[in-house]
C-alpha cells in the first residue's frame, strides 16, 4: 500500500449570507429528556447557502492542479470516501496516484447544514426509499431485483442508504452561487470531477471563470446548462469528458426519466455544441470500451479503480 505524505489538511465553508427572521413565536425546550425548560425564541439572524470544503494537500503532490470532487443530489461528500463494502473510494485514490483532494459537502448537504423549513427555505424536503434509489441508480429493473453483472456492492444497500441525506429542490439558487465562489477561488487551477445533478451547478460555475478549470469530468450527469452561443464558447476552452455506466437502453426501458433525458438529448447536445464550438469534448459509454457493470454510482462500484483509470488516462493527455 503506497504511503501518503501530507502537508495540510483541513477545511473551510464558502458561499452563504445573513437572514432575518422576525414576527415568530417564543416557545420553549427540553435540550434533554431530563434536562430544565430553556427558552427558544427563533428571531434574529441565521446563516444560510453555505458549502463545506475539506481538503487534503500532499507534501510532494505529482500534479500542479487539485482534484474537486462534487457530489451528486441527496448525497453528500461521503460518496467520494470510503465505499459502502469498505474499498478506498476515489478521494483516497486520488491522493495515491500524487493529486491534491478538496471534497465538498454542497449547500444544505452534511455538514453545510440546513436552513429553516418553511420560514427560510420555502421548499419542503425530499427523503428517498430504497426502491427511489435502487431503480434510479439503476441496480436493478426493480427493487429488489438486481441486474446480471452488477458491480455495486448491493449486499451493502443498508451501509449505502445511511449516506442519503434530504435534498432540497428550492435551494438551487444558493447553491450556485457557493459553486461560483468555489470556483472562483481557485486561481491557480483545478480539475472537476462532478457526478449527476452536481454536474449542472459544476458546469455554470466553470463557465464564470474557465481559467480557473483545465478539465472538466462528468460521472452520469443528470442535469446540463442549456447553453447560450456564448457560455457554451466560454466553456469550450475546458476539455470535457463525460462517463456513462451500464444497463441503459432499450433492453432496460423503463429508464429513470432524468436519465433519458440525459443521456439521450441533454448531454449530446451540449457536448455536440462544445465540438462545434472547437472544445476538446468526448463521451465515454464504458461498456462500448469493456467496462460492464457500473451502475450509476460509478465511484463505488467494486471496478471503481478501472473507471478512474480511465479517466486519469484520459486527464493525461489533457494536462500540459
Amino acid at each position: 500500500m503506497d504511503t501518503i505524505t501530507i502537508k495540510d489538511k483541513g477545511s473551510f465553508f464558502i458561499g452563504g449570507h445573513k437572514h432575518i427572521l422576525g414576527g415568530l413565536p417564543v416557545s420553549t425546550v427540553r435540550y434533554a429528556s431530563d434536562g430544565v425548560v430553556s427558552k427558544m425564541d427563533p428571531n434574529g439572524e441565521y446563516q444560510v447557502g453555505q458549502m463545506y470544503v475539506q481538503y487534503t494537500r500532499l507534501a510532494v503532490p505529482r500534479c500542479p492542479y487539485p482534484v474537486l470532487l462534487c457530489h451528486g443530489g441527496g448525497m453528500t461528500g461521503a460518496a467520494w470516501e470510503t465505499t459502502p463494502d469498505g474499498r478506498p473510494g476515489w478521494e483516497l485514490l486520488l491522493l495515491r496516484r500524487g493529486f491534491d483532494v478538496f471534497v465538498s459537502d454542497s449547500v444544505e448537504r452534511g455538514r453545510a447544514s440546513w436552513a429553516r423549513y418553511p420560514e427560510i427555505n420555502p421548499g419542503p424536503p425530499v427523503f428517498k426509499t430504497y426502491k427511489n434509489v435502487w431503480e434510479g441508480f439503476r441496480f436493478g429493473p426493480s427493487y429488489p431485483e438486481v441486474y446480471p453483472g452488477l458491480q455495486f456492492p448491493t449486499e451493502y444497500m443498508d451501509t449505502f442508504m445511511k449516506q442519503e441525506v434530504p435534498r432540497w429542490t428550492t435551494s438551487g439558487g444558493w447553491t450556485q452561487i457557493a459553486f461560483n465562489e468555489y470556483l472562483s477561488a481557485m486561481k491557480g487551477g483545478c480539475i472537476l470531477i462532478s457526478h449527476s445533478a452536481g454536474c449542472l451547478y459544476a458546469e455554470c460555475a466553470a463557465a464564470r471563470c474557465p481559467e480557473n478549470v483545465k478539465a472538466s469530468i462528468l460521472l452520469e450527469p443528470a442535469h446540463l446548462p442549456f447553453g447560450t452561443e456564448e457560455n457554451v464558447s466560454i466553456q469550450s476552452s475546458i476539455p470535457h469528458l463525460c462517463l456513462w455506466g451500464d444497463y441503459i437502453g432499450t433492453k432496460y426501458q423503463p429508464l429513470p426519466a432524468w436519465t433519458e433525458e440525459s443521456y439521450y438529448k441533454r448531454t449530446p447536445e451540449y457536448f455536440e455544441a462544445l465540438q462545434q464550438h472547437g472544445g476538446d469534448a468526448q463521451i465515454i459509454d464504458l461498456p462500448k470500451i469493456g467496462i460492464h457493470g457500473n451502475s450509476h454510482m460509478l465511484m463505488m462500484d467494486r471496478n471503481n479503480v478501472e473507471v478512474l483509470n480511465t479517466v486519469l488516462e484520459w486527464l493525461k493527455l489533457k494536462l500540459h
